[in-house]
C-alpha cells in the first residue's frame, strides 16, 4: 500500500510540474491545475463508477492517476477479504466477499501491479509533457 501511495504522491507532483511548466503566468497555474484535477477526481472511480461514465468521456478516466491509485489500493485491500459478516435478515448485504466489492466498483480488469505500473506511466508522461512545455517556453524566448 505504501508503494501505491508513494506513486500517487509522485504523480501529483508530476501533475504540478506539468501545470507549472505549461503556464507562463503564476496566477493561471492554480486555475489550470483545478481544471485538470476536477475531471480526474470525478472520473477516478471515487465519485463515479467506471461503468456509469459516459462513453464519450471515458478517455479522461484513462488519463487519471486517481483511477489507477484508487483501483490499486482497492485491489490490495479487498482481494484477500474472504467474507464480510452481514445479517441478511436485518441488513441489505450488497457484497459478501472482497471480490464482490471489487465487482460492484467495476475493478475486475487490472491487478494491483498493473494499476501501479500504469500509475508510474502516467507520472512519467506528466513529467515529460512538463519538460516539453518548459523546453518550448525557453526555445520561444530566443
Amino acid at each position: 500500500m505504501q508503494i501505491i501511495i508513494a506513486l500517487l504522491y509522485s504523480a501529483a507532483i508530476g501533475l504540478g510540474y506539468m501545470v507549472a511548466c505549461l503556464t507562463r503566468r503564476v496566477d493561471l497555474a492554480p486555475i489550470l491545475g483545478m481544471v485538470i484535477i476536477l475531471p480526474f477526481a470525478l472520473f477516478g472511480g471515487l465519485l463515479l463508477n467506471s461503468d456509469d461514465s459516459p462513453v464519450y468521456l471515458v478517455w479522461i478516466e484513462y488519463l487519471s492517476p486517481i483511477k489507477y491509485g484508487y483501483a490499486a489500493l482497492m485491489k490490495v485491500y479487498w482481494q484477500h477479504i474472504k467474507s464480510i459478516p452481514c445479517n441478511a435478515a436485518t441488513e441489505n448485504c450488497l457484497a459478501r466477499a472482497g471480490t464482490e466489492v471489487l465487482r460492484n466498483f467495476s475493478m475486475t480488469d487490472l491487478s494491483a501491479l498493473e494499476n501501479g505500473l500504469l500509475l508510474l506511466l502516467v507520472n512519467v508522461c506528466f513529467r515529460f509533457v512538463g519538460f516539453l512545455g518548459l523546453w518550448w517556453h525557453f526555445r520561444s524566448r530566443k
